[in-house]
C-alpha cells in the first residue's frame, strides 16, 4: 500500500488536463494517476 501523506505536484498532460497527482513513496517520486486515487479512496470510505 502507498503512502498519500507526501502530496507533490500535479502532474498535467498537453492539453491542460490533470492526469496525476506526484507523490513520494519511500523517498522515491511516483505518479498517481487520477483513477486510481479516486478509485483508492472511494474504496477506504466503503470500509
Amino acid at each position: 500500500m502507498h503512502e498519500y501523506g507526501y502530496l507533490g505536484s500535479p502532474v498535467f498532460n498537453r492539453r491542460g488536463h490533470l492526469i496525476g497527482i506526484s507523490y513520494l513513496d519511500r523517498g522515491h517520486l511516483q505518479a498517481r494517476g487520477v483513477y486510481r486515487l479516486q478509485n483508492d479512496v472511494l474504496s477506504k470510505l466503503d470500509g
